[in-house]
């Protein structure tokens, strides 16, 4: 910022809604709310002091001075932010809009720039937030940079240093302070404020950084790695601080200069950059006067530039400056790359525990949708996750229904919660003893229950039906005891059939989409549920073909041919009374 005048062969027009506000050849000019203001801006949302138009060489340029609603240029069709990407500076061109305040209704004022009276041409400006491309004078440029320290020159440069005990306590402060920092913003500000404390006539530091590729941690951990070319990647400033604490504008770099730094590695001495760089318009704007410039480099290689900038004095720093800021450099180019790795990990951790925290919930869904699934299915999807096969199938299968006897009864004496309590205390008395014996609980439906059971060996799953039933009848009698004095007790009857069913999903396609069941089908299930009709009192009925497969391991009662409802053909029927205890006996 500049607070006085500087010669110019250019004035300037300041133009608001049509009229001249204020002219200057030369003098700052500053904008604001505060009536002391060179143009007074009497709106609530421009701040006391909002921004400044000052001569740098042959440019006039505006500075935000960070106010609270900010400033925006408008260039044409093209809008320039004015904020710290871009040091809160950039240079103005004739005919350029300079908008204050509130976005949706600016104060608008108007740029006019002339020469001897008449409006003059600007070239356009490259934004100075990145190292601009300056086509230099190689020549010029050797003769005025003093000295280059090579990158394999480390060791070197220790031993010159020696006992110097300002570049000691500067290496001593430097690694305490680092030590110290957390993360890469507060390290960089600890090593400017060193710097300025090191430097008695640095005035402005910036630093430049290479964006992370993936992969680059990995880099970081394998071993020694020769510097590859920079194909004239452009870095990106992060830190530019001014000797006062404030913001600045970040040093720009000339092509040359950077080539050097991030190809070959080397730390930079330059004397007069007005005289080797005159020609880029960063380099009148910034001020830059003299300056060092060492790579931040590791063995991944350069991940940035370190700039320290006297924008005063032509030639304020000396090789010993370049040593000392070379070995800083390093420093923080190893400190960065241990920062970086630690915030992968913590990345990484992050990740990790988002990952352990979705299969914690997965599995907590599926243990409760585990209850609502029958077992089939769980084995079926854990067996193939990706695509189970649930399709419909023709298998041999044990088909068991069970209801309660009277239910019709007892919802007309008994209220709906009494109903509700008496369903839930027998069927949940039932559960164990199904899925002890590997039936699957298909349906369920008021006071009735359908049970699928299934097995490689035909015989295996006709008997635990049987025995499920079995331990249903005694588990009955058990909670009627329970019960006693309090509900009436009541009957459990069941039919049972096997055979070969129609078994798997079926998908049900309505208006409101469509879902999905898991059952058995076929006359196999339409005989259990007419045999299941049939049984009384606790009565346990079974088919022929169950009868069959379980006649050796349990007492039969034969009851004879079954006329069912729409069935041809009157079916046999049988009632199980125990389990044998001897060996096995014939049919009766």
């Amino acid at each position: 910022m500049s607070n006085g005048s500087t010669a110019s062969r250019f004035s300037l027009d300041v133009i608001r809604d049509g009229q001249i506000v204020r002219s200057s050849s030369g003098a700052a000019l500053t904008l604001g709310r505060d009536p002391a203001c060179d143009i007074h801006l009497p709106d609530r949302h421009i701040s006391t002091r909002h921004g400044e138009i000052f001569f740098a060489g042959q440019r006039a340029v505006y500075q935000d001075l960070k106010s609270r609603n900010g400033s925006e240029i408008r260039r044409g069709q093209k809008t320039i932010t004015i904020d710290a990407a871009i040091g809160f500076q950039c240079p103005l061109e004739n005919g350029d809009e300079v908008r204050l305040g509130n976005p949706l209704e600016p104060i608008i004022l108007k740029i006019r720039l002339l020469s001897q009276g008449r409006p003059v041409e600007v070239l356009p400006v490259r934004p100075a937030v990145i190292p601009p491309a300056v086509q230099d004078d190689d020549a010029l440029v050797e003769k005025n940079v003093m000295r280059a320290n090579q990158s394999a020159d480390i060791e070197t440069i220790r031993n010159r240093i020696g006992d110097d005990k300002r570049a000691l306590l500067c290496l001593y402060n430097l690694l305490s302070r680092l030590a110290a920092t957390r993360d890469r913003d507060s390290m960089l500000r600890a090593v400017a404020s060193l710097l300025f404390e090191s430097f008695d006539v640095a005035t402005d530091v910036t630093v430049y950084l290479k964006p992370q590729k993936a992969g680059a941690a990995a880099d970081l951990m394998s071993a020694e790695k020769t510097l590859e070319p920079e194909k004239a990647e452009r870095f990106t400033p992060v830190l530019a601080v001014h000797r006062s604490g404030g913001t600045t504008i970040p040093s720009p770099l000339s092509r040359n200069m950077f080539e050097r730094v991030t190809q070959k590695g080397e730390a930079l001495l330059f004397e007069d950059a007005l005289k080797s760089f005159g020609s880029a318009e960063s380099i009148v704007i910034s001020r830059v006067q003299s300056g060092l410039c060492v790579p931040l480099r590791d063995r991944a290689g350069i991940r940035g530039i370190l700039q320290v900038d006297n924008r005063k004095v032509v030639g304020a720093f000396t090789p010993a400056d370049l040593d000392l800021a070379t070995l800083v450099g390093n420093h923080v180019a190893l400190v960065l790359n241990g920062l970086e790795m630690t915030e992968n990990l913590v990345q990484l951790n992050s990740e990790l525990r988002d990952a352990l925290m979705r299969v914690r919930l997965l599995d907590q869904a599926k243990a409760h949708l585990a209850q609502f699934v029958p077992e089939a299915v769980r084995q079926m999807v854990d067996k193939s996750p990706a695509a189970p096969q649930l399709g419909m199938v023709d298998a041999d299968a044990t088909v068991l229904f069970l209801d309660i006897g009277g239910y019709t009864k007892l919802t007309e004496k008994l209220d709906r919660e009494q109903v509700s309590f008496l369903v839930e205390k027998y069927f949940s008395a039932f559960i164990d003893d199904i899925y002890q014996h590997h039936g699957d609980i298909n349906e369920t439906a008021g006071d009735g229950l359908m049970v699928i059971f299934r097995a490689d060996e035909p015989l295996e799953h006709a008997r635990s039906a049987v025995a499920a039933a079995l331990a249903i009848r005694r588990k009955t009698g058990v909670v009627n005891e329970e019960l006693a004095g309090q509900m009436e007790p009541i009957d459990v009857n069941m039919g049972i059939n096997t055979g070969t069913v129609l078994i798997g999903s079926r998908r049900i396609k309505g208006i409101t989409g469509a879902r999905w069941t898991y059952t058995a089908t076929g006359m196999v299930t339409n005989v259990t549920a007419r045999l299941a009709a049939h049984a009384v009192k606790g009565q346990i009925m079974i088919g022929e073909e169950t009868a069959k497969r379980v006649s050796d391991v349990t007492v039969l009662k034969e009851i004879g041919p079954v006329q069912f409802k729409n069935v041809a053909q009157p079916l046999p029927v049988f009632e199980v009374l125990d389990t044998k205890s001897g060996g096995p006996p014939r049919l009766p």
